[in-house]
């Protein structure tokens, strides 16, 4: 378990959702402080809110602890690809890697 993976995937699951760490606090009952330190690596979400985090993100439990998403069996990294929506090419924050 890598805590500074965990945090880069979680402050850009943040960023995903176009919000601001005190916004997330909010909606998690913690401080912003408490959001920083997951974000920077000094510390991980407790067993007691973690699927809580897991579902305000939508993602698993698994996921934040390794620090990536998982499609299909494949790993997905914080990187970005070209997806299509509507007709129209979009950036997205991942790719996939085996």
């Amino acid at each position: 378990m890598n805590q500074i993976k965990i945090g880069e995937f979680l402050k850009e699951l943040r960023k995903q959702k176009n919000i601001t760490q005190q916004e997330a606090a909010d909606a998690l009952f913690v401080s912003q402080k408490t959001i920083s330190r997951w974000e920077t690596g000094e510390g991980i979400p407790d067993i007691s809110i973690i699927m809580d985090v897991a579902k305000f993100y939508d993602v698993t439990v698994d996921e934040i602890l390794q620090g990536c998403r998982k499609v299909d069996g494949k790993t997905i990294e914080n990187k970005q690809i070209v997806k299509e929506e509507n007709g129209i090419s979009k950036l997205e924050k991942y790719f996939f890697i085996s």
